[in-house]
């Protein structure tokens, strides 16, 4: 069995500026690879969503980005999407939040002053991730999310310094298609490991020897 202990759901937010081409990309895509890696009673228990920090409530998803999820299978996902603005109690209530740039993720942690140690920077998420080891970490997908998030924070300061470009995804509304691709393509690299260490093999700390 690989259901979680806790029984409870696991919530992703993703936040960028309008929530029109970079968070619900990263929304549709996300809950899309969880699908495909999980066992349906494991991925039942991740609920993936995205805001906008100056949405406007009922905007259809940018059609560039649209095109994106297009390329990967994923446009009948978005199909009924509408935007919708932050709330404090949408940051507050999710297990992860994941910003499109810094001044995003300041702007989630003034809205909701709690969700400071569960969000992140996409790209700082997947950096602070990278190098944590399996080893001893928990066998269920949620109970796993929840350690990884709990371990980010701890590293956040801790590792490599970064530069505020090394955590940022450009805005691409109104640019052009390569510009939204490359979006896509960075998201993609950073949300794909994310995902893959949900799904990775329970490895058992190793036993100690006794004299």
């Amino acid at each position: 069995m690989t259901t979680s202990h806790t029984g409870q759901n696991f919530r992703i937010l993703f936040v960028c500026t309008g929530n029109i081409c970079r968070s619900p990309f990263a929304q549709f895509l996300t809950d899309s690879l969880i699908k495909a890696r999980l066992r349906p009673v494991d991925a039942d228990r991740f609920v993936v969503g995205s805001a906008g920090i100056e949405a406007l409530p009922g905007a259809r998803i940018d059609v560039l980005a649209h095109a994106e999820l297009a390329r990967r299978g994923l446009a009948g996902s978005a199909a009924e999407f509408r935007a919708r603005r932050l709330q404090p109690e949408t940051a507050a209530n999710a297990d992860l939040v994941l910003t499109a740039d810094r001044d995003h993720r300041s702007a989630v942690v003034h809205l909701a002053p709690s969700a400071l140690r569960k969000t992140f920077c996409i790209r700082e998420f997947a950096r602070h991730i990278r190098d944590i080891p399996p080893v001893g970490l928990p066998p269920h997908p949620v109970d796993r999310a929840t350690r990884l998030v709990a371990l980010a924070a701890q590293r956040r300061g801790a590792v490599c310094y970064a530069t505020e470009h090394d955590d940022t995804i450009p805005d691409p509304r109104g640019r052009s298609a390569a510009v939204h691709r490359s979006m896509a393509e960075t998201i993609a690299s950073a949300i794909t490991p994310f995902v893959g260490r949900l799904a990775e093999p329970v490895m058992e700390t190793p036993a100690r020897e006794t004299v």
